[in-house]
């Protein structure tokens, strides 16, 4: 997404929770099922820049630091959360969660 300029959310196939998952474009709407704990996200295919993933799980998923994901979370049910590609870091930031 570049500011000022109106943006899609691409919506990819839904994908089972692993430890590893990937290959998702940058500002990409991705729905999780299945419960594995999420400790890698490859990197926004965009070549070297940050992006964003609105990730949407069936059940609650937990991340874990063990990858690229900056901060363990638990992702409820059925609510987005926004993660951030932060490229200086190679880590995903995971947005507040209430």
């Amino acid at each position: 997404m570049i500011p000022g300029i109106v943006g899609k959310i691409y919506e990819a196939p839904v994908v089972t929770a692993a430890a590893n998952i990937g290959g998702f474009r940058q500002g990409e709407l991705v729905r999780v099922s299945g419960s594995t704990t999420i400790a890698t996200i490859g990197p926004p295919m965009n070549g070297g820049f940050s992006g964003l993933l609105f990730v949407v799980p069936g059940t609650d998923v937990a991340t874990t630091t063990s990858g690229n994901i900056l901060t363990a979370v638990t992702m409820p049910a059925n609510r987005v959360t926004l993660l951030v590609y932060v490229d200086s870091l190679a880590k995903w930031s995971v947005g507040a969660i209430s």
